[in-house]
């Protein structure tokens, strides 16, 4: 059986829409279906986000992405605490406005 490299992808700026964007990428199903998806940044941020967003996912950490699996409602990050701005609803709402790309709900 051929093994599937995972997808790493940084979160981005934390007090923008990259945290909430990466999460909805990194648990839907459908956009990665064989590929496990590894989330790099703050893990505490992106249980954060998840919460507030309502996204009903368990966040794992990782050492290594190889260590991630394709789970479903678990999305996988290889932690790297933020030490600066931090993620708020009203900057990523501002954000996502600026650029009217970011789907509601």
């Amino acid at each position: 059986m051929k093994t599937i490299k995972p997808i790493a992808i940084t979160v981005g700026d934390p007090a923008g829409t990259g945290p909430e964007l990466s999460l909805k990428v990194a648990s839907t199903e459908l956009l990665m279906p064989r590929t496990p998806v590894v989330l790099i940044g703050s893990a505490g941020l992106l249980r954060r986000v998840a919460d507030h967003i309502g996204l009903e996912v368990e966040i794992r950490t990782v050492e290594r992405a190889e260590e991630a699996k394709r789970q479903p409602g678990v999305v996988w990050v290889m932690d790297v605490p933020s030490t600066t701005r931090t993620w708020s609803p009203a900057a990523s709402a501002k954000s996502a406005a600026r650029h009217r790309w970011m789907p509601s709900g």
